[in-house]
Parts: C-alpha cells; sequence; structure tokens
C-alpha cells in the first residue's frame, strides 16, 4: 500500500466506514458438551450397567444417536435411556 491507499483507509476506519475486523477468540469460553447415559448389557445377556458417551453435537437426539450406534459396534444392547443433558464445565 502507498501512501495514499494507507491514508484513505485510516480515516474510512475513523469514519466507521472500513470493513469490520474479525473478532478475536475467546480463550476463556467453556467448553459445553452433550453426555448421554445409557443403560446397557452385552449381547449375550447379563446385568446391565451404564455406559456415558460425550457428544460435541448441538443436537441431544443425535449425541443419543452417536452413543447408540457405539453401544452396539462394541457387542451390546441398549437396555434404557437414563439421562440425556447439556452439559457446560
Amino acid at each position: 500500500m502507498d501512501t495514499k491507499q494507507l491514508l484513505e483507509a485510516e480515516m474510512r476506519e475513523a469514519l466507521g466506514l472500513a470493513p469490520a475486523k474479525p473478532a478475536p477468540k475467546r480463550s476463556g469460553q467453556r467448553p459445553s458438551y452433550i453426555q448421554v447415559e445409557l443403560s446397557v448389557r452385552k449381547g449375550s445377556g447379563g446385568p446391565a450397567f451404564r455406559f456415558e458417551h460425550r457428544s460435541r453435537s448441538l443436537s441431544t437426539l443425535e449425541a443419543q444417536l452417536e452413543a447408540e450406534k457405539l453401544v452396539r459396534q462394541k457387542g451390546w444392547e441398549v437396555w434404557a435411556v437414563l439421562d440425556v443433558r447439556h452439559v457446560s464445565e
């Protein structure tokens, strides 16, 4: 940029006509996630036990489906959905 362009850019900024600068990212932002708790048991039967999954999804339904998919991949079956909640640390 030459001097004329630099001066024009400074004047536009002073008048509020310059394009907006990107906002700085907040480093103190708390992470949030959805915690899904399922009661699962082995495919061959047996006692049920608790399975917890943390999802970065915004949708509670999508988080629940992710958790159920992981349970099935491990060869277990979902017995009951215990809890689905948003958590902010």
